[in-house]
């Protein structure tokens, strides 16, 4: 199925997964590996008797990049460089007046975290000079995933999902 030395890629898998369970997996991975969509994990996770919970955070975004000290490490992808107001390297000293330098790591997440969907006047230094800088803080949403085990699952789930406990493991 490989080439000796060259390893695997996507496609050598995708047609060992079609050999061994005689169903097609393109559409599979284009939606889900190499594509954006999300997968059913309710579905996937429900044959073997577990749950998924959801849960949706808010976070500042300024339209760039950012370490936790407040340096601008690029432009998210799609967004373009000439209508960026804060350029990659720019360092923010401060947000509304507050001192960011001497902070703990994350303070400016902090900071603007406070100020979501408001103006803000940043102090930045960019290139050894310093300036100020009216911005509005934006948000975008994150979405996590936790999986719980369910509360009755059904014999075949925990067929599915739970190892079973007296099965013989082969010697190392």
């Amino acid at each position: 199925m490989c080439s000796r030395g060259r390893g695997f890629n996507t496609e050598d898998l995708i047609r060992v997964v079609n050999h061994i369970t005689r169903r097609s997996y393109e559409s599979f991975f284009s939606r889900y590996v190499s594509g954006t969509e999300v997968p059913p994990y309710e579905t996937v996770f429900g044959y073997a008797g577990y749950q998924v919970e959801r849960a949706t955070r808010r976070l500042p975004f300024l339209g760039v990049n950012l370490d936790t000290l407040g340096q601008v490490t690029g432009l998210p992808p799609g967004f373009d460089a000439a209508t960026a107001r804060l350029q990659q390297g720019d360092l923010l000293l401060s947000v509304d007046g507050q001192t960011l330098e001497g902070q703990a790591a994350g303070t400016v997440f902090r900071l603007l975290n406070e100020k979501l969907d408001r103006n803000i006047t940043l102090r930045i230094r960019r290139g050894g000079e310093e300036r100020g800088l009216e911005i509005t803080v934006r948000s975008v949403e994150l979405l996590n995933y936790r999986i719980v085990e369910s509360a009755s699952p059904t014999p075949e789930q925990l067929r599915v999902g739970r190892p079973a406990s007296n099965a013989k493991r082969p010697r190392q």
